[in-house]
């Protein structure tokens, strides 16, 4: 054999062996591989790719155009401009239809095989399948939209508590509330029929004085207490203006405190005035077993939803009231509340010398639905609540002090600018 006739044969064994290997990797591969030709016209695909299509021949697939297996032929036509004017394309995304009408979701690269004269020869494509990629990241996105309307509706059942909460605290005072409203509406009452009398007096007094002279009118005076009358309508006027300041006070407190905050802005509010709004409110339920003495310091505004730290006092209150309440004492107990400032926290403490919190359910105290009232006397949300409002709306701090027979002193920290609340 000649030199030249060996040197072309193993030159052909080499291609061949070259071919049977590519062709091997082609077939081994987990990823489609298609061969095209400039038209886009399928000349060959592995095994994967038609496995990847549902179909079971390659045959079925040789000699198709490539866009009939797109879902979109739009994208294909995006795919090959691109293909022509760079030469390769790598991870455009494709969505290609299996026999059975179902999808598959890849990333297809490809690139340009030119011949001697740089003519497009081929394309040589690689399909990755992302399928269960997507599928995993359209159930995640499921369960996120789920989890946030699961956790919409946790919002708006806990804002329906926290409203509950407040009317069952209205419910509890209402008593006290109707007394508080009737004590100044009593003497608002008898002013009102006193002042009907005078006016009727002055008015008959000054038809009889009517043509009389000097020493007549006085004695007109002196007849229907002209002075002792305007006297008396200075103070009884004095006394309906301030039962009408209370009653407003009263009303205008009970508005603050039941009207619904889940979607208030936050404002500054003055947390001793909030105290003294409480004190208000549960006048009644405090003012019979407790004499109540006030500390309250000199503390900066704090931005905060007021009607809802004024919730937090009125169950604080009530609760020390209830909790002195319980003993039977023979004379008044007492509750103590104190406010100041410390670090750049204002804080606030309600402390009774009431019988105290056992040690043994002090950490207990603020977990929803925990109470140690009688059945049908607590719903165990109030100090729940309350920690709630404190700590996770305001960024504060909602802490007890408290020993069996010594009271209890519950303690709110509030900061002066706390974190906002998500929109979520």
């Amino acid at each position: 054999m000649q030199p030249d006739e060996r040197s072309r044969e193993q030159l052909v064994d080499s291609l061949q062996r070259s071919e049977a290997r590519l062709r091997a990797l082609g077939e081994e591969s987990q990823d489609m591989i298609l061969v095209l030709d400039p038209a886009g016209t399928i000349l060959d695909v592995n095994r994967a790719g038609v496995e990847l299509l549902g179909g079971e021949d390659p045959s079925a697939l040789v000699g198709r155009p490539e866009q009939e297996l797109w879902s979109n032929p739009a994208d294909h036509e995006v795919f090959m401009r691109l293909l022509r004017e760079n030469g390769r394309v790598k991870n455009f995304e494709v969505i290609l239809v299996r026999r059975d009408g179902g999808t598959v979701f890849g990333l297809q690269s490809a690139t340009v095989v030119r011949g001697a004269g740089g003519e497009v020869a081929e394309i040589h494509s690689m399909v990755v399948d992302i399928t269960p990629r997507i599928r995993d990241a359209q159930a995640l996105w499921k369960a996120n939209i789920q989890l946030a309307e699961a956790n919409q509706r946790l919002k708006e059942s806990q804002a329906m508590m926290v409203q509950q909460e407040k009317l069952a605290s209205i419910g509890q005072l209402a008593a006290g509330i109707a007394h508080e409203i009737n004590n100044p509406l009593g003497f608002l009452k008898s002013n009102y029929s006193t002042l009907r009398r005078y006016l009727q007096r002055v008015e008959e007094f000054l038809s009889a004085v009517v043509g009389r002279d000097s020493e007549g009118l006085a004695r007109a005076q002196e007849e229907y207490r002209i002075g002792h009358i305007l006297g008396e309508l200075g103070l009884i006027l004095e006394d309906c203006d301030t039962g009408f300041r209370r009653i407003a006070q009263i009303v205008l407190t009970l508005r603050n405190f039941s009207r619904i905050d889940s979607e208030a802005a936050r404002a500054p509010f003055d947390i001793n005035a909030g105290i003294q709004s409480a004190l208000t409110v549960a006048h009644n339920e405090v003012a019979f077993v407790a004499e109540v003495a006030l500390d309250l310091g000199k503390v900066p505004l704090v931005e905060c939803v007021g009607g809802e730290i004024l919730q937090v006092f009125l169950n604080i209150l009530i609760n020390a009231a209830q909790a002195i309440k319980s003993q039977q004492r023979s004379c008044p107990g007492k509750i103590t509340i104190r406010s100041g400032t410390d670090n750049g926290r204002v804080w606030a403490e309600v402390e009774d010398d009431g019988p105290g919190i056992p040690a043994d359910i002090q950490s207990r105290i603020f977990d929803p639905f925990f109470t140690t009232k009688p059945v049908g006397q607590g719903t165990g949300l109030g100090l729940s609540i309350s920690y709630d409002i404190i700590v996770q709306h305001h960024g504060g701090s909602l802490t007890v002090r408290s020993a069996p027979g010594q009271g209890s002193c519950f303690r709110i920290e509030l900061p002066l600018l706390p974190p906002r609340r998500s929109a979520d």
